[in-house]
């Protein structure tokens, strides 16, 4: 018994959860309601977007003695014929539940409110809930003329755009960040009538400017300005002719040059009390490297001069008749270094002397080579090494490398 109430319990909620799964509720005309529409398809336009099934409800949203609703025929319909109508609903809002398949029409007996388009048309299907949702997306998808594969693209370009999108943005927030600096003139002091004549001189010899920095002048309104001038009007004080005038703070000054740039205050009396700064501003793409190279061609003129030492050392090879060498020997130290004056005192002896004059030389021979061996050791001094790369440039290219390889990743 017990086990049989527990099968009728089960019976039960499965019955109306598969009642509540299929009801759908329905307000027609959405918020417009019920009533004459300013388009003679607009209710037809609503309702062709829809799945009706048997235990849906339609609910009609009007005004009682305005508008009423009645189910008719379908010549009735056709002919908006409001004539000897006995289903009809008055009382606004009317619900109407779906109890059988097939066609159902509708219509408003007011006099030429059908006419007007105030009618509505449906078909009634028998179908469950799941049914209903695949039915539902591909009526939606044949009406806007997509396919499901079409919206998988769509979807997908989508987040391909999105990611493009922001890849760039995150590249720019790099460039930027490496390339860009705000600098407040005169720091906590802003821009004023200093103490001392030097003081913004002194702020900007600290300061390394680039192209694409930004100047932010702080000064109260109507008290200070900036004017951007030439150098001789910085030279004289004269701010009767600015390039830029700036009076509202904070002055903010985008550097977009290379070179000196010169700002000054314009009321009376501020420049010479030392309000007015000369920046020099560097431009990133320029690297310091040709100046080692310089020093190069000064030792090179030089190296020719041990040139003509060289050929002594060679006729020393022949120091093995070493036993007639002490004959010689006495007119080799009063002897030029030259050895042709050599020969003339050798002719008493053997024919072999000839070649100990050779030999004499190779005493002399050092001493010619030790005066010009000084100019000799610049020239292993002209080391040509590269300046090392900015590091403020490769730290941004290594970070959006690395940022794009992920990017790429993701995308595949």
């Amino acid at each position: 018994m017990g086990s049989t109430l527990f099968a009728f319990v089960v019976l039960g909620a499965a019955s109306l959860l598969l009642h509540s799964s299929k009801a759908a509720v329905y307000e027609v005309g959405e918020s417009t309601g019920w009533q004459a529409p300013s388009s003679t398809s607009f209710y037809s336009d609503w309702a062709s977007g829809k799945n009706f099934t048997v235990g849906d409800t339609l609910t009609f949203t009007f005004s009682t003695g305005v508008h009423d609703v009645a189910t008719v025929s379908k010549s009735d319909y056709d002919n908006c014929n409001i004539a000897s109508q006995s289903n009809v609903l008055t009382t606004g809002p009317a619900t109407i539940t779906l109890t059988a398949t097939g066609n159902q029409y509708y219509l408003c007996t007011f006099s030429n409110h059908c006419t007007r388009g105030q009618k509505l048309a449906i078909t009634i299907t028998f179908i469950t809930r799941k049914n209903r949702v695949h039915l539902n997306r591909e009526k939606a998808e044949q009406k806007q003329g997509r396919s499901l594969l079409q919206q998988n693209t769509l979807s997908m370009a989508r987040g391909l755009d999105m990611a493009f999108l922001a890849a760039i943005a995150v590249a720019a927030l790099i460039h930027s960040s490496a390339a860009q600096s705000t600098y407040t003139v005169g720091d906590t002091t802003g821009w004023t009538v200093p103490s001392g004549s030097a003081f913004y001189s002194t702020w900007a010899a600290s300061k390394t400017f680039s192209v694409d920095d930004i100047l932010v002048f702080n000064f109260a309104a109507g008290a200070h300005d900036v004017a951007k001038v030439t150098k001789a009007d910085y030279d004289a004080c004269n701010s009767s002719n600015p390039i830029s005038l700036i009076t509202t703070p904070p002055a903010r000054i985008t550097i977009n040059a290379s070179g000196e740039h010169y700002f000054l205050c314009n009321i009376p009396g501020h420049c010479s009390g030392g309000q007015k700064l000369m920046i020099n501003v560097s431009d990133a793409s320029s690297s310091p490297s040709p100046a080692p190279q310089t020093s190069s061609p000064t030792p090179q003129p030089s190296t020719p001069a041990p040139q003509p030492s060289t050929p002594a050392p060679q006729p020393s090879t022949p120091p093995p008749q070493s036993s007639p060498a002490p004959q010689p020997s006495t007119p080799t130290p009063s002897s030029s270094p030259s050895p042709a004056s050599t020969p003339p005192p050798t002719p008493a002896s053997s024919p072999s002397t000839p070649p100990t004059p050779a030999s004499s030389p190779s005493p002399p021979s050092p001493t010619p080579a030790s005066s010009s061996s000084p100019p000799s050791p610049p020239a292993t001094t002209p080391p040509t090494t590269a300046p090392p790369p900015n590091s403020a440039t490769s730290l941004g290219l290594a970070g959006f490398t690395t940022f794009l390889s992920i990017f790429v990743a993701l995308c595949y």
